[in-house]
């Protein structure tokens, strides 16, 4: 579903450029939701669209919503897709998880993604030096940024 283009077409970084090595481990996503229960929607902006089938063997009954995937990603049972231009088209307080690709590791993302974001759950940013309003820092290493909504 179209919500407008992707920001990125026609700049240099874009969710297909960034290799499927380039992106964080699914394991060390799964442990950094720290995902307890089944159900609900976990986002997934970017290039980390790619981590959806791999989440959803480890954390299981949770459906992910893509936003801006790169072109070589396909919807699933486990996987929708957006595209949008700035905004994730989500109700606010939706989310029970963010992750937020490199690529889009700026605003309005790490913005929207914090609105999305239900209160206590937890954002994974692929860029440790992101800041998000209203949600408080964890860790920040090893190229990842992990926070929680206050």
């Amino acid at each position: 579903m179209q919500f407008g283009p992707d920001p990125l077409l026609g700049r240099s970084s874009r969710s297909d450029d960034i290799t499927v090595e380039e992106i964080p481990d699914p394991e060390i996503v799964q442990a950094l939701l720290a995902l307890q229960l089944e159900g609900g929607y976990v986002v997934l902006v970017g290039s980390v669209t790619r981590l959806a089938n791999q989440l959803a063997e480890r954390i299981g009954e949770v459906h992910f919503v893509g936003v801006n995937p790169p072109p070589d990603v396909t919807e699933s049972t486990v996987l929708s897709l957006l595209q949008s231009d700035s905004k994730i088209p989500l109700k606010a307080g939706r989310a029970r998880g963010c992750v937020i690709g490199e690529e889009y590791a700026e605003e309005p993302w790490l913005t929207e993604a914090g609105r999305v974001l239900m209160t206590g759950q937890r954002m994974v940013v692929a860029n440790e030096s992101a800041t998000v309003s209203g949600v408080n820092p964890i860790v920040a290493d090893r190229g990842l940024w992990v926070g929680v909504r206050e």
